[in-house]
C-alpha cells in the first residue's frame, strides 16, 4: 500500500535536488535550483500569481523535505511501538530526536 509519505518521498526524489532558493526576476518572485537557474523557465509562467511568501515556502519545504519525512517516519514507528502492533519496527525516542535535530 502506498502511503502519503511514500508519495511525498517519490515526488521529492523525482524533483530537482536542493537547495532551492527564491529570487526576484523582472519584479516577480522566481524559484532557482542549486545551479541558480530558474526552475520555472523564462516568460512561460505568470509569476505574478506566486507571492514572495509562497516562493519562500516552496523553497524551504524542498530544502527540508528529507528531514521532515524522516521525522514523520520515526514518529510513525514510535506510535506503532507504543500501541504494541506486531508489524511495526522498533524505534526509540533517540531516533525521533535525531530526526528532529536535522530541522534545527
Amino acid at each position: 500500500m502506498t502511503t502519503k509519505l511514500d508519495q511525498i518521498e517519490a515526488l521529492s526524489k523525482a524533483a530537482t535536488p536542493g537547495p532551492w532558493s527564491t529570487f526576484n526576476r523582472i519584479g516577480n518572485p522566481d524559484l532557482a535550483g542549486p545551479d541558480q537557474v530558474s526552475l520555472l523557465g523564462c516568460c512561460e509562467y505568470d509569476m505574478s500569481m506566486i507571492s514572495k511568501e509562497d516562493g519562500a515556502l516552496i523553497a524551504t519545504m524542498r530544502n527540508n523535505i528529507d528531514a521532515l519525512l524522516e521525522v514523520a517516519r520515526a514518529a510513525q514507528k514510535l506510535r506503532c511501538r507504543e500501541n504494541n502492533k506486531y508489524h511495526c519496527h522498533e524505534v526509540g525516542f533517540t531516533e525521533l530526536e535525531e530526526a528532529l535535530d536535522k530541522l534545527k
